[in-house]
């Protein structure tokens, strides 16, 4: 699993799963990879789209929540 976690303002966009598919090449694995992207604010609708497309696992601030208060 290699994942990317943006903590900022801003809604993550389809340049944040880019980037972390081409970093995701550079490590000296050969098997499948799976992907997991965790947004402070969420995702813009073309990204969501495309992570659907591509099974990539994400999550934004409210789920994270919702499951940790699921463990209470």
């Amino acid at each position: 699993m290699v994942g990317e976690v943006k903590w900022t303002n801003k809604m993550s966009d389809t340049d944040i799963l880019d980037t972390l598919m081409e970093r995701a090449r550079l490590l000296p694995f050969n098997g499948r990879y799976q992907y997991l992207i965790v947004s402070k604010n969420g995702f813009t609708e073309q990204c969501l789209v495309k992570m659907k497309a591509l099974g990539v696992l994400h999550l934004n601030l409210k789920e994270i929540t919702a499951l940790f208060n699921e463990m209470k």
